[in-house]
């Protein structure tokens, strides 16, 4: 099973470094249609599209593979952030949930070096 704990602030500083500067019109299309890409990298969490990444240090958890979901739930997390001080992220059954969101996402399983 894939779980972590991270910092509320933490966790939405670094999903905002994903986001373009500027939403306008003709990139809110292309964009919708970008992954996010999820995985942990030696105690943090990378999270990454085609064109940035961010790290996020982690509380707890074990995430042994690379979790894709659609860019448009990002923007979700930046407009409804969650409340609490640390916030739970799930993987389970083709379905991820961070805090309260649950969402369609997929895994793609990694070899450790």
């Amino acid at each position: 099973m894939n779980e972590l704990l991270v910092v509320r602030k933490d966790f939405l500083k670094a999903i905002e470094t994903l986001m373009p500067s500027k939403l306008t019109r003709s990139n809110k299309k292309s964009n919708s249609e970008l992954k996010v890409f999820i995985r942990l990298v030696e105690k943090q969490l990378e999270i990454s599209t085609l064109y940035s990444k961010a790290i996020c240090p982690i509380v707890d958890g074990i995430w042994d593979d690379y979790v894709s979901f659609e860019f448009k739930f990002l923007i979700s997390l930046i407009k409804f952030p969650p409340t609490n001080e640390q916030i739970q992220i799930l993987y389970a059954d083709k379905k991820i949930k961070i805090d309260t969101l649950i969402f369609p996402a997929s895994l793609t399983k990694t070899k450790r070096f």
